[in-house]
């Protein structure tokens, strides 16, 4: 088994002009290296394309390390998440919401958990940032069964969001994306991953921020309680 997977980061972007460079910084100053990055813009009207390009270049983060994947037109959360699995090439993906940002050892950690790649998915902690500056950590109910953690899913015992789990992306051949639904596509993708996967291994920390103040985004709403 590897020891170090490649780690593909999957960022879909839409109009995140204001949070993009922040959420780039975090996962390019990782403690863990092995990684490429994917980034689907989703026709964006304001300068994030550009801010993607800069920040990039500031980090002189290689053209083989990154695709950039450009849609002509709005597609929504559901295509972009699934134009981002299909050019990945790690053995492992993680999912980034492009106002969000990581611990810098969220990544070393998640895979030190897989244990030399045995495991299919790894899920961790998050903190909810709020624009006052306050932040509440948010544990989450995790079983080490996945078919206990669909259960969790299905019963909303557990959140459905994708960024707070490291998952091995051969469990993508298992189901497609339906595209267009895009508000709730994750609990979906959720349930389906635990439905196909044959383990799974909980990291006993926050390592994921969630950002309270953009409300522009596509799952302000389904988490903000």
């Amino acid at each position: 088994m590897n020891a170090m997977p490649l780690v593909s980061y999957l960022v879909p972007i839409y109009n995140v002009e204001k949070y993009l460079e922040n959420c780039l910084e975090s996962m390019f100053a990782q403690t863990y290296q092995n990684t490429e990055y994917v980034f689907v813009d989703d026709c964006s009207t304001d300068n994030s394309y550009n801010i993607l390009l800069a920040t990039l270049k500031k980090n002189n983060i290689s053209q083989d390390k990154y695709t950039i994947v450009r849609h002509p037109q709005n597609e929504g959360i559901a295509v972009s998440r699934a134009d981002c699995i299909a050019n990945a090439k790690g053995e492992y993906v993680q999912f980034v919401d492009s106002d969000d940002w990581l611990e810098v050892n969220m990544t070393e950690e998640m895979v030190a958990a897989t244990n030399n790649s045995k495991i299919d998915l790894v899920g961790c902690y998050y903190i909810k940032d709020f624009l006052s500056g306050e932040n509440t950590c948010h544990k989450e109910n995790y079983s080490y069964s996945c078919s206990e953690n669909l259960m969790k899913c299905i019963n909303y015992d557990i959140s459905t969001v994708l960024w707070k789990m490291l998952i091995k992306r051969g469990l993508f051949s298992n189901f497609s994306i339906t595209p267009h639904i895009d508000i709730v596509e994750d609990y979906i993708i959720s349930v389906k991953l635990y439905f196909y996967a044959n383990s799974f291994a909980i990291v006993d920390k926050y390592l994921y921020h969630y950002v309270q103040y953009n409300e522009g985004r596509v799952s302000f709403q389904t988490l903000r309680s």
